[in-house]
């Protein structure tokens, strides 16, 4: 199967919304609570964490069923498995060096174990690994039953939050902090991920155009959009106004609708042919390509202009910087090819 653009689009953008998101709380005055984070954050930030782990279980059961397809006497299930398991302890490694500079920044050493995005990934990579090779059916239950043990344990362990005992360590380790992807909240977009990972490669390998374009419409844009909207509309309609509120996870619902939906019909125009793969090297491209590289290397631009911009001046400034990004990204990408992609990287060190 080619590499999709819909799932590059997907990424891409994904990452180029992170960027403004960190860019928006660093740069503007007063950032976290300036007005156009309070506008944007229930709707923006709220989707894209979700975002992220879902497209990261579509790409981690591609990868899987690719891997599965070459074995034979030389290359067996068992070291499948190691390739996969070492790649999600690197990924570990890198998420925990990640929050030990966060929390040297801060000065908070309770910040070495917080649900930022790669420690969400890296277990939810553990986790996965048995279910990747039970059904779809399987797995979306599965999904549904830990987000809702998500909201039970959480409001049963928040009591304990702060406190000595076991109940309070339990409740650090799942939900340290809840306002970024605590694993219980995160596992089950990953593991959806891999559900709309499986029905692509049953749909995207069909050599019959018609009968792709019949598949993906049944199979992926219907059911998706008529849950997505569901979703959606439920949040709007009767868990508003909590939904604004940082300290719930009400969030799961419209983000997951989101990604169901956009995912869905950036596949079908993939089906349709409305994407060119011959064009896929735009600058969405870039971003999905080096997703690792950018997750990692935009901190830097925390120090640039914190806490220095008005938020007229932001707009001008963040556009500028997403630009030089893209300018950036395609000139090691034409130079060094795969080099500067910690993703491609990691999978290399894992074979």
């Amino acid at each position: 199967m080619k590499r999709l653009k819909a799932i590059d689009i997907f990424r891409g953008l994904n990452l180029a919304i992170m960027v403004w998101v960190h860019l928006r709380d660093w740069w503007i005055i007063n950032g976290p609570n300036s007005t156009l984070n309070i506008i944007t954050s229930s709707f923006i930030d709220r989707s894209s964490g979700g975002m992220f782990m879902f497209i990261s279980g579509i790409s981690t059961f591609i990868s899987y069923d690719n891997r599965i397809k070459k074995i034979s006497e030389t290359y067996t299930l068992q070291m499948l498995r190691n390739e996969y398991l070492f790649r999600a302890l690197l990924i570990l490694a890198i998420a925990l060096v990640y929050n030990i500079f966060v929390a040297i920044r801060v000065m908070n050493p309770l910040i070495i174990w917080t649900w930022f995005m790669l420690l969400s990934i890296a277990v939810s990579l553990f986790m996965a690994w048995p279910l990747l090779k039970k059904s779809k059916s399987l797995r979306i239950i599965l999904a549904i039953i830990i987000f809702f043990l998500n909201d039970f344990i959480f409001w049963l362990l928040v009591q304990y939050k702060n406190k000595p005992n076991f109940c309070g360590i339990l409740y650090f380790v799942l939900y340290n902090t809840i306002e970024l992807d605590p694993i219980l909240a995160a596992f089950p977009f990953f593991l959806i991920g891999t559900v709309i990972g499986d029905l692509i490669l049953e749909i995207f390998n069909m050599e019959d155009q018609k009968e792709k374009k019949q598949a993906v419409k049944k199979k992926i844009l219907f059911p998706s959009l008529i849950i997505g909207i569901g979703l959606i509309v439920f949040t709007i309609i009767f868990i508003f106004p909590e939904f604004f509120q940082g300290k719930n996870f009400y969030w799961i619902y419209f983000s997951l609708g989101v990604c169901l939906i956009f995912m869905s019909v950036l596949l079908t125009l993939e089906a349709y042919g409305i994407f060119s793969t011959s064009k896929s090297y735009k600058f969405l491209f870039y971003y999905s390509y080096f997703s690792l590289t950018v997750y990692l290397s935009h901190n830097v631009l925390y120090f640039l202009f914190y806490g220095q911009m008005s938020e007229g001046h932001f707009w001008l400034f963040v556009t500028v910087a997403i630009i030089l990004y893209v300018i950036l990204l395609k000139f090691l990408y034409k130079k060094y090819g795969s080099s500067f992609s910690l993703k491609i990287q990691i999978g290399k060190l894992a074979l």
